[in-house]
């Protein structure tokens, strides 16, 4: 087992999650299914031996395992961060158990043969793959996983943004908090893009752009307190996870 395959297969949990962060609930049985789905087809992608079957089985009882938690517990940012946590130790540690060596030979040989033929197939022969996935894995890291850090350390802090005019203690402002949730993300991954490109001057950009953005808005204490945490968290991630992964390409 290769750097590539383990790569490979956390990018396969963390696009099965993307949709996670978009919405402050726990996953729908629907969604669960398509997030299985999601999983299968992706993982088939692997050799087919017993080892990818009991990888498949593991990931699915863990799927159901924190949709269970997710409908008991009251923290589900907690519960998403700890559940990629898991994933990542249990099948980091136990790799040698779970993910297969090889990937599907009637995939590869099909790509090779329509090489000749294909520019996406020859594309696709030419591409370093363990260099494709490090870059992938941390954009994922930055959309979701990233997301509900911040977001678990809003709540812990009571720092999300609040409704005005309301007489309700932690009535946060759904439409802002959601506003804020895709300004991060774009915002992040800007700044992992800017990092690996070695361009550190144009990360000040950003952030100039954000606060000129909301400027009017800043005139509020708990609001810009607000904006400027989140921001140096999110810059933080960013650049940690891209100087992470920098080391590794």
């Amino acid at each position: 087992m290769t750097e590539l395959q383990f790569t490979f297969f956390l990018n396969v949990i963390l696009l099965s999650r993307l949709s996670l962060g978009f919405k402050n609930e726990p996953v729908s049985k629907l969604k669960l299914f398509g997030t299985i789905l999601v999983q299968i087809i992706l993982l088939l992608l692997f050799e087919l031996t017993l080892k990818l079957l009991l990888l498949m089985i593991t990931v699915i009882i863990l799927d159901f395992l924190f949709y269970w938690l997710e409908h008991r517990h009251n923290n589900l940012n907690l519960i998403r961060c700890i559940s990629f946590v898991i994933y990542f130790l249990m099948f980091g540690i136990f790799s040698f158990i779970f993910i297969p060596h090889n990937y599907n030979s009637s995939f590869y040989n099909f790509i090779v043969a329509s090489a000749g033929s294909s520019y996406i197939s020859a594309g696709l022969l030419k591409i370093n793959w363990l260099k494709f996935n490090l870059v992938i894995f941390g954009i994922m890291l930055l959309i979701n996983e990233a997301n509900f850090a911040i977001r678990y350390f809003f709540e812990q802090f009571h720092l999300a943004p609040q409704l005005h005019n309301t007489c309700e203690d932690n009535n946060i402002d759904k439409k802002e908090y959601n506003t804020g949730r895709i300004i991060g993300m774009i915002e992040r991954i800007l700044i992992f893009f800017f990092v690996l490109a070695d361009q550190y001057a144009a990360i000040g950009f950003i952030i100039a752009a954000k606060g000129f953005t909301r400027f009017k808005e800043l005139d509020n204490r708990d609001f810009a307190e607000y904006v400027l945490i989140g921001t140096l968290l999110s810059s933080l991630s960013a650049i940690t996870i891209a100087l992470l992964i920098k080391s590794m390409l």
